[in-house]
């Protein structure tokens, strides 16, 4: 599967130009804050509308302003996360997760079964009935990531997920997306400031400032780029992936 995207997108003062193709498990917009690369997420997640633009998953169109295409964003396979993680205050960990199960054709479980796989999934076994003022910023995290396998998502974007926390749980979750990686069988797309990071998870980076792509390529242009980083991403492994039934594959 393939993600394209022509993207422009004018303010006053700014303007987001982008086009890429990318058939990458994962993909890491990687630049500065201010450049544009969460407006590249919003809009492929419908979030924004694009003044001009073409935006596919695979063969499905989701975005074309010369054809009048734009599928709402409930419709079209993605899932977001969130910076804040978005989570509805008024509902349970559990309420969190199960509104956005979408069981497979031939899964036969209940939404509650599937529930429970992903709270044991994703470290949250009993924390089911509490709310999100009552939870630590990790285990917000851990809901925001398992509402969005919940969804069977076509893509998985990521704004900048790790960027409030601790250097210790920023590590548990990076190991937690690799171990999710492993299982999904779609694409995710990345954006972070952080070289290490797009090095360690993704395999295709392309770099933007000022709402243009400045270089596209593997992890060794990305450390050119960036002036040298530390060898996090270089020789790396990903972690084996234990089995597990109840990550929503799409």
């Amino acid at each position: 599967m393939s993600i394209s995207a022509r993207i422009v997108k004018r303010f006053r003062g700014f303007a987001l130009d982008v086009d890429f193709e990318s058939e990458s498990k994962a993909l890491g917009i990687l630049g500065a804050s201010g450049s544009g690369k969460t407006l590249i997420l919003k809009s492929i997640a419908g979030l924004v509308t694009p003044d001009e633009g073409r935006i596919a998953i695979g063969e499905r169109v989701i975005y074309d302003s010369a054809a009048h295409v734009d599928v709402k964003p409930q419709r079209r396979g993605v899932g977001y996360f969130f910076q804040s993680y978005a989570l509805f205050p008024h509902m349970t960990v559990q309420e969190n997760i199960g509104i956005a199960v979408n069981p497979a054709d031939d899964d036969d479980r209940s939404q509650s079964e599937i529930v429970s796989c992903l709270t044991e999934r994703y470290q949250l076994a009993g924390l089911e009935h509490r709310y999100p003022a009552n939870l630590s910023g990790g285990q917000q995290q851990r809901v925001a990531l398992a509402r969005i396998f919940a969804s069977r998502p076509e893509a998985v974007l990521l704004d900048e997920p790790f960027s409030a926390l601790d250097s210790y749980l920023r590590g548990n979750m990076q190991d937690e997306l690799l171990r999710a990686m492993e299982d999904y069988q779609g694409q995710f797309i990345l954006v972070t400031h952080s070289c290490d990071e797009a090095a360690l998870i993704c395999d295709t980076i392309i770099t933007i400032s000022g709402g243009k792509i400045t270089s596209r390529g593997g992890v060794d242009k990305a450390f050119d780029v960036c002036g040298g980083c530390r060898a996090l991403g270089k020789g790396s492994t990903r972690p084996s992936s234990e089995a597990n039934d109840c990550f929503m594959r799409p």
